[in-house]
């Protein structure tokens, strides 16, 4: 079952006009890529190092920083 268009109209160039329709999405996809290294192709490995404590940090103890945008909002 085919969606209604939210917009259609023509695209011209010249003397040749393309009808154009257009559609709300359906479904939203997306597309990730591995990091690799340029030489050997292996997947390059994402290391969470704390350089004050001196150890490798897990992702539950990882947090956002918010402090640049606290700034942000005192200057306005």
């Amino acid at each position: 079952m085919e969606g209604r268009a939210l917009w259609s109209g023509i695209v011209t160039f010249g003397l040749v006009s393309i009808p154009v329709k257009l559609y709300t999405a359906t479904d939203s996809k997306s597309v990730s890529f591995n990091q690799i290294h340029a030489r050997c192709k292996t997947k390059i490995q994402e290391r969470r190092w704390c350089p004050t404590c001196d150890r490798y940090v897990e992702w539950d103890e990882i947090e956002k920083d918010l402090s640049m945008l606290k700034e942000i909002r005192s200057y306005y």
